[in-house]
């Protein structure tokens, strides 16, 4: 009979960036986790883990698990980049002595497809970019896949060992195995990106949404907690038109004011793309698109980061804001934003956990 193993899920909200890395990282030091698996994306992502208020490191490929020593494994319907891996894992166990021998640790899927130099070159070959892709080659790679002329790990499993890189089968694995295991599945961007829900072209090239985990393959496996990232305020990275700019009629008007505002918050939240240091579009947090994502991700957790940027920024000035029913809602001061935000949540599925974290370094 087969043990039954049982997972935690973390899932972005919105259009990724929203403190994903932090969250699994703080789950990772203080749960006793067998296992962390990366369940879609690829070097597209970065999830940058605040060490200490001096220090800081970002991931791409690699799962959270590798800073606390968790076994970790790039699964299935990730797409793996081997020779930026190689350049990730050597930049970690520089800058982290301590985290030597991370391949030891680090498993990739087998079925995991690979992207090669021409599926980067396919990306430069674009000239009419309106997405605003990272340049990865994810995009092509996902389309090989699809289209059934990718390149599977297992398929060049002699440059993967060479590489001194550990290739699993997860079914069989966890098939085999005598033990229940407990995982944490880390999932990168946000539900605002995802494939199928996101806004479509504008969009990335996996699932992201929680169902995404058992693509990995996993047997018998039973989720526990479903966490959901998010930010008080939104972001986005591409070229569509997500942030209202300001204009140069009646600079004290209230929508040049609210103008001002998202650039501050912008500046004070570091608001640029983690793999591609483009600056992010800020804008506010929309109530409605929040729950749609807690529904179809089936949340139980919620966890709405950056709160102190937004009270930092605010300096008393009272403005506050949501988007509800497409129409802005604006709050004197941020205990009562959060209020409204509780109660908002609460009525979507009562039993729901909302957690606000006001430091980059904890939840």
């Amino acid at each position: 009979m087969t043990m039954e193993n049982t997972c935690d899920i973390i899932v972005g909200l919105q259009h990724g960036d929203e403190g994903k890395g932090k969250v699994a990282h703080a789950l990772l030091k203080q749960n006793e986790y067998d296992y962390c698996i990366r369940y879609n994306g690829g070097p597209n992502a970065g999830h940058t883990i605040q060490l200490s208020p001096e220090k800081s490191i970002t991931l791409h490929q690699l799962p959270c698990g590798v800073l606390t020593k968790v076994p970790s494994i790039i699964g299935a319907n990730c797409v793996i980049d081997l020779t930026r891996l190689e350049s990730e894992i050597n930049e970690v166990e520089n800058a982290l002595p301590e985290l030597k021998g991370i391949k030891q640790r680090l498993y990739l899927a087998h079925n995991a497809h690979l992207i090669l130099p021409t599926h980067i070159e396919s990306e430069y070959e674009r000239h009419n970019d309106v997405i605003g892709t990272t340049k990865r080659g994810i995009g092509p790679c996902y389309a090989d896949k699809a289209s059934r002329t990718g390149l599977r790990v297992i398929a060049n499993k002699d440059v993967v060992k060479m590489l001194k890189l550990k290739i699993i089968n997860i079914y069989e694995h966890f098939q085999e195995n005598k033990l229940p295991s407990h995982i944490l599945f880390e999932g990168a961007q946000g539900f605002q990106l995802d494939i199928d829900w996101g806004d479509y072209p504008y969009v990335t090239s996996s699932v992201v949404n929680s169902y995404g985990v058992y693509s990995c393959g996993v047997p018998n496996l039973r989720v526990k907690d479903i966490i959901g990232c998010a930010k008080i305020y939104d972001t986005y990275v591409g070229y569509k038109k997500f942030q209202n700019e300001e204009t140069e009629e009646n600079e004290e008007n209230e929508e040049n004011e609210n103008s001002r505002l998202l650039n501050l918050i912008g500046l004070q939240g570091q608001e640029e793309g983690s793999t591609t240091g483009r600056k992010r579009q800020v804008n506010w947090l929309n109530l409605d698109e929040l729950k749609k994502a807690i529904l179809i991700n089936n949340c139980n957790y919620v966890v709405v980061n950056k709160c102190d940027i937004i009270k930092m920024v605010n300096n008393n000035k009272g403005i506050y804001n949501l988007y509800e029913n497409n129409k802005l809602k604006n709050f004197d001061n941020i205990e009562e934003m959060k209020d409204y935000i509780y109660y908002f949540i609460k009525e979507v599925n009562k039993e729901m956990n909302i957690i606000y974290s006001e430091s980059p370094l904890e939840v």
